[in-house]
């Protein structure tokens, strides 16, 4: 399996949605997955509903995380029923914080899908802020 965060552009003072990916699952079901993503905290801020499966393939799956640590978001979704298919399992939100041409990689570190079992490619991410760049606004 794949995890892939976009790489992304954003306008300072707007919300972005970073869609995470999975691909390649082989059509192995999912009840359960955790990780943690690391970022520049100059750069961007956690939404107040970091994280949110509304509309994605974890649809129905519960989702919990943790930002108390300034450029660490660790994030764990889980649920009863499994769910199956490539596609965005999950959407972090966060508030761009930084100014015009500032950087942040997104990176995904201790990725574990169900027991832990399988190994995962981990696609990281970036975003840049640029005055140019369209306003994606989430719903937060």
């Amino acid at each position: 399996p794949i995890a892939t965060l976009p790489e992304m552009s954003a306008g300072t003072g707007t919300f972005v949605t970073l869609p995470l990916r999975f691909d390649d699952l082989q059509g192995a079901d999912v009840n359960a997955y955790q990780f943690d993503l690391t970022y520049d905290p100059s750069v961007i801020s956690p939404a107040d509903i970091a994280a949110t499966t509304r509309g994605t393939m974890s649809e129905g799956l519960n989702v919990v995380y943790n930002a108390a640590e300034p450029g660490l978001l660790r994030v764990t979704v889980y649920g009863a029923i499994p769910v199956i298919g490539d596609g965005v399992y999950l959407d972090l939100h966060f508030k761009v914080v930084g100014s015009d041409g500032a950087f942040t990689p997104l990176t995904i570190e201790n990725f574990r899908l169900g027991d832990g079992s399988s190994f995962v490619t981990a696609r990281n991410g970036a975003l840049k802020i640029s005055a140019s760049a369209p306003s994606q606004h989430s719903d937060q």
